[in-house]
């Protein structure tokens, strides 16, 4: 490594290059200058290079402009050797410099052509200018948007603060499960005598004023609409603090944000008179009904005099008869039903023409193809001076539903009845009792399996809760009674072994499971109790 820095920088065997210029002092100061001024001109391009890198951090390919400084450097170094040349003729070391500065010019031309196409993808100032001028003007557009968004978020909250009957909110339900009104319009005051920003600051003011036998239907309404994002659509009732009880119609859409968060945007008008409206429409329907029912709307005549028989159109819509085909005959009249019941209808009205003797029949028609339907034919006779039945007159309505109802229902008895036996049987043949305890009304409920297991007769009268106790084993007495409370107190259900004794002395081993059943107006509604005999 010595011996190359000493060929590297060895003079002596060679001439300095002032001697090519004959030492004439003018020629030599002529390329001493020229030299001076290019090094000089050469070392300051790079400093305003990097000067300007640093400042325009923001520019493509600065890395390019740094290389462009280092083979202008590597120039400015050659020049201040060839005026070092013309004293101390270090030619080793005044080429190795020149074959760097050729390397670098070579790697900067080749990267530098290279880099052409790049940088003539560049944008163009032009293309600039247009550019932010585009953008600018979607700028622009968007605030003009949000200038048009608030404007119309502006009205909306005019028109809720404004609506005569109703008021428009916005709830959030956060990821921990809890309601909060993000907003809700001046109209709420009037709606449900409080203030919106009071609503705002303790959503729990509004849920406290609905009628607690609506809270179940408001909470799966919710829970319908948060887990589908489906509307939420419902009327309920509430009572303002003033104890006025008013009908609400709550609609809102729900939409999701970004945090898990769940948004209704909806609207709450009162509908209470409308709802009284409807009140009293139903009483006019149901009043309406029955003068209709007395005005004997479906009704029918049947004149004996000439066997004229006369329907209404409410017969033929029910009857599905054309009512251009006229009324039907005698026989006609009897063809919609069954053959059975047909019968029954002739018995009836011959006797109504001798006796007057009025009917009310449950009759099986089949006014299509497709279907039976149930016909309460009720028919009146009508007498001339003399006391003879001249004319006989009813009604008929279909009764298809109610007696399909009842139908159902006797048939839902009956299993329940077969269900029932099934389930005392099934409990007497696994030793098994049941029993229930209303803690409100201290009414108690046993199986008859259960009475067999205390070695009672199921006909008696379920004991008391003093005369339970006195046949459990007075060891075990404290630890379910600990259970029983424990269960009350905390709705906590238990599991538990313990022994009676029945009154006939005999020792019983009992395995009890008890469950407790709450709800929202009182504590404990319910307990649920079933006994096993684990061994006698």
């Amino acid at each position: 490594m010595l011996e190359f820095w000493k060929i590297l920088l060895a003079y002596k065997q060679f001439i300095p290059h002032g001697h090519c210029y004959l030492w004439k002092s003018d020629l030599v100061g002529l390329h001493i200058l020229s030299d001076s001024l290019i090094a000089l001109a050469y070392y300051s391009i790079p400093v305003t290079l990097i000067y300007f890198v640093r400042k325009r951090q923001d520019l493509p390919f600065n890395w390019i402009f740094l290389l462009f400084a280092t083979f202008i450097i590597s120039c400015g170094t050659t020049h201040l050797m060839e005026i070092w040349t013309l004293w101390y003729p270090t030619y080793w070391l005044s080429g190795c410099i020149k074959a760097i500065t050729a390397l670098i010019s070579v790697y900067t031309s080749i990267v530098f052509i290279e880099l052409i196409p790049k940088a003539l993808a560049l944008p163009s100032s032009t293309q600039l200018e247009a550019a932010n001028r585009e953008l600018e003007r979607e700028i622009s557009n968007r605030k003009q948007a949000e200038l048009a968004l608030q404007e119309r978020e502006a009205m909306l909250r005019r028109i809720g603060d404004n609506l005569p009957n109703g008021a428009i909110y916005k709830v959030i339900r956060e990821l921990d499960g809890s309601d909060r009104f993000a907003y809700i319009s001046a109209g709420i005051e009037k709606l449900m005598e409080f203030r919106a920003e009071d609503a705002l600051t303790d959503s729990s003011l509004l849920y406290r004023q609905f009628i607690p036998e609506d809270v179940p239907l408001l909470l799966a309404a919710v829970d319908e609409s948060l887990r589908n994002l489906s509307v939420f659509d419902i009327q309920l009732r509430i009572q303002t603090p003033s104890a006025r009880l008013k009908w609400f119609h709550f609609r809102s859409t729900p939409r999701q944000l970004q945090d898990g968060c769940v948004v209704w945007d909806g609207l709450v008008v009162d509908v209470t008179d409308l709802k009284c409206a409807e009140e009293t429409l139903r009483k006019s329907e149901a009043l309406l009904e029955e003068s209709q029912r007395v005005a004997h709307i479906g009704n029918w005549e049947f004149e004996l005099a000439n066997g004229k028989i006369t329907w209404s159109k409410q017969l033929f819509a029910l009857f599905n008869r054309d009512p251009r085909q006229g009324e039907p005959n005698y026989q006609e009249n009897l063809q919609p039903y069954s053959a059975e019941d047909a019968g029954k209808l002739a018995q009836a009205i011959e006797r109504a023409i001798l006796t007057g003797e009025s009917y009310k029949l449950i009759l099986r028609a089949s006014p299509t193809y497709e279907s039976t339907i149930y016909i309460e034919g009720i028919g009146h006779a009508e007498f001339n001076a003399d006391g003879k039945v001249i004319r006989l007159y009813g009604t008929a309505q279909d009764v298809t539903e109610r007696e399909v109802a009842l139908n159902e229902r006797q048939q839902a008895e009956e299993e329940l009845r077969r269900s029932e036996t099934l389930l005392a049987t099934a409990q007497k043949i696994a030793r098994l009792g049941s029993w229930e305890w209303c803690l409100e009304s201290e009414k108690q409920i046993w199986s008859a399996e259960t009475f067999r297991i205390f070695g009672l007769n199921p006909a008696q009268s379920v004991p008391t809760q003093a005369a339970f106790f006195q046949m459990v084993h007075p060891e075990d007495q404290p630890v379910l009674k600990r259970h029983l409370l424990q269960a009350i107190a905390k709705g906590k259900p238990f599991y538990l072994q313990y022994r009676i004794v029945r009154p006939d002395g005999s020792l019983r081993y009992l395995e009890e499971r008890v469950e407790v059943a709450y709800n929202t107006q009182s504590p404990t509604i319910r307990l649920y109790g079933a006994i096993l005999v684990v061994r006698q």
